[in-house]
């Protein structure tokens, strides 16, 4: 006996919106990098602009490695407590990780080394953040999380032709609103999606 093409398609959707919630991606990711990176560059501009002196490869670097043991204390909260995953969660979590340590190498070492100049890190961190942003849209299948690569695209454009520390403040900015604000949204999203699936 046949199988019914409309009941296949409608376990397939079933399965699809049971599993879904184990896809979402947790925006606390987000949320802290976004947060992090901001207050880096608050205190980037301050320094710039005042006679204030204070050590800004060290508070950089102390910044940053708050993010990574972070970043690695919710990824091991998340396998704990949440131990079923999907292929394309991993890949998400590979593809950051990949950005994140291309981006520690190059903004770290780049300017040290005399590879990287100052006032192109605000530009290429929008690229490489937007390539992120696009790829976990696409992965996750967000189309509204996806479109936000293009502000970031657009940002890394002023900033590369608008040199100087407003730079800074427009790094600032995206991240606030092109990172940190959504990372609220993808939490909101997420516990709604629970909520319906139990």
């Amino acid at each position: 006996m046949a199988q019914d093409p409309q009941n296949d398609l409608a376990y397939i959707r079933q399965v699809m919106e049971q599993t879904r919630r184990f896809t979402m991606v947790s925006g606390n990711y987000f949320i802290v990098w976004g947060l992090i990176i901001s207050v880096g560059l608050v205190c980037t501009n301050v320094i710039a602009m005042t006679s204030i002196r204070l050590p800004l490869i060290a508070i950089w670097i102390a910044l940053i490695t708050v993010g990574w043991v972070l970043s690695f204390w919710l990824g091991y909260r998340k396998v704990r407590y949440e131990p079923v995953t999907t292929y394309a969660v991993r890949l998400i979590s590979s593809l950051w990780v990949a950005c994140g340590i291309a981006m520690t190498t190059a903004f770290l070492m780049g300017p040290w080394v005399g590879a990287v100049p100052y006032f192109s890190i605000g530009g290429l961190s929008a690229l490489f953040i937007g390539i992120g942003i696009f790829m976990t849209g696409i992965l996750n299948g967000m189309h509204w999380f996806r479109n936000l690569a293009i502000g970031w695209w657009i940002g890394a454009v002023v900033m590369f032709v608008w040199h100087g520390l407003a730079t800074l403040w427009i790094s600032a900015g995206l991240l606030i609103v092109l990172m940190v604000i959504p990372g609220f949204i993808l939490n909101k999203q997420a516990q709604s999606l629970r909520k319906s699936v139990q």
